[in-house]
């Protein structure tokens, strides 16, 4: 006699058991209740960590754009997950190409920083000394007399300093204006480099919030048999 052979099912907790062993090691991707905060993968920390950013980069910042980013999105699965940190890598890139735009159109605040008060005192000192030389002050002028002409060139080269300050002071608007056109002159060609690379960002971002509204629409019906089952009964059923 043969036995036929028959399907064995196990009992509810055996079951349960061998489930929980079989199951794909999901849950660090995805979001409790579906509004907590996401636990990145490992895998994705590993490929998009914080050795990729550039020197003066906050590493903390870039993590916390990546849980936001994750908190919004709800990545379900480590493709999701990879389109995720994708975007962050995007909008990591936009922000710097928008900096490097912002130091070159604005040269007065970011490339040429201010001479410190003991620089320009001692720019002055020695203004003073060429004009002291160039007057023969030594040469025409009493032993005791020259601290005094020395004193009186020394207020000239100050007072004409603080004319030419006043006088930069009240031009500012206009200079400032001659400044960023006469720059833009000279780097027009890698403004236009920048605001290529800021468009490409731009396209890539909403092509990768696409590609993730496109699997988010896909991906429930992929689990959720029993809705399709239904579906197709009523279809039949019309």
């Amino acid at each position: 006699m043969t036995e036929s052979t028959k399907s064995v099912s196990l009992p509810g907790s055996e079951q349960s058991a061998e489930a929980a062993t079989t199951e794909p090691a999901n849950k660090s991707v995805s979001i409790p209740g579906g509004g907590g905060k996401a636990s990145v993968p490992s895998i994705i920390h590993e490929l998009y960590g914080a050795p990729t950013l550039y020197p003066g980069e906050d590493p903390a910042l870039c993590e916390r754009l990546l849980e936001e980013l994750a908190h919004t999105l709800a990545p379900a699965d480590l493709i999701q997950w990879l389109l995720v940190a994708e975007l962050r890598t995007v909008m990591l890139d936009e922000g710097r190409y928008r900096k490097m735009l912002a130091m070159i159109m604005s040269p007065q605040e970011l490339i040429e920083p201010e001479v410190s008060e003991q620089e320009t005192q001692s720019n002055l000192q020695d203004q003073a000394r060429t004009i002291y030389l160039r007057r023969r002050v030594a040469d025409f002028v009493k032993p005791e007399e020259q601290d005094r002409v020395w004193d009186e060139i020394v207020e000239e080269v100050q007072a004409q300093y603080e004319a030419e300050r006043a006088v930069a002071k009240t031009n500012a608007p206009e200079l400032e204006r001659r400044a960023a056109v006469s720059n833009f002159q000279n780097h027009s060609r890698e403004i236009e480099r920048l605001d290529y690379l800021i468009e490409r960002c731009r396209k890539a971002k909403t092509s990768l919030f696409s590609q993730l509204e496109a699997m988010k629409a896909v991906s429930p019906s992929l689990h959720r048999p029993a809705d399709i089952e239904d579906v197709e009964f009523t279809e039949a059923a019309e």
